[in-house]
């Protein structure tokens, strides 16, 4: 019953790490100094759901995260929540074809994480008719985007390890690399 308990503080915990993310990235990461790089900290959490989290709550947490994500962007509905998941199935793949045991393959699998989620982006808004409103700027931003994802891989993970270790739930998970 209590690691049930934990499980789910666990999930809400993750919620308010992402909320408090998403108003980080969309606030202080959007001033001039700090635009160009681009980094999107839900990506990262995300990524790292696809890793440590089984598909059911992994999907559950990935909707709720992308929907807050999703609420702060002026997309339209469902473009943002879909490139979120075409990453968390992404990364589920990976978890089960690759191993991923040095902190090299972790960075290297948010750099990866990053491309896919524009590549998920650019197919979506060409199927939205937006294609050309988005792709100039995403193709000048994307070095900067994929340097910025590699270098906060390893810090963002390595606290929602802790945070996993502190509620108990890391142990039981299916993932055990090193961050």
């Amino acid at each position: 019953m209590r690691r049930e308990i934990y499980q789910w503080m666990n999930a809400l915990a993750i919620v308010a790490i992402a909320l408090f993310a998403c108003g980080f990235q969309t606030v202080i990461l959007k001033l001039p100094l700090f635009r160009w790089l681009g980094v999107d900290l839900i990506l990262l959490i995300v990524t790292y759901l696809g890793l440590k989290r089984g598909i059911f709550l992994g999907a559950i947490l990935t909707a709720l995260v992308s929907h807050i994500a999703e609420l702060h962007s002026g997309s339209p509905s469902g473009l943002i929540m879909s490139c979120y998941f075409v990453v968390f199935g992404a990364t589920l793949l990976s978890r089960e074809f690759f191993i991923m045991e040095s902190p090299f393959s972790i960075v290297i699998l948010g750099v990866f994480s990053g491309l896919a989620w524009k590549i998920a982006f650019l197919i979506i808004s060409y199927k939205a008719d937006m294609f050309a409103n988005v792709w100039k700027p995403l193709f000048l931003y994307l070095p900067t985007f994929l340097v910025a994802q590699g270098l906060l891989t390893r810090p963002v993970f390595t606290l929602l390890h802790k945070l996993d270790g502190l509620m108990g739930v890391g142990e039981h998970s299916e993932f055990h690399g090193a961050y």
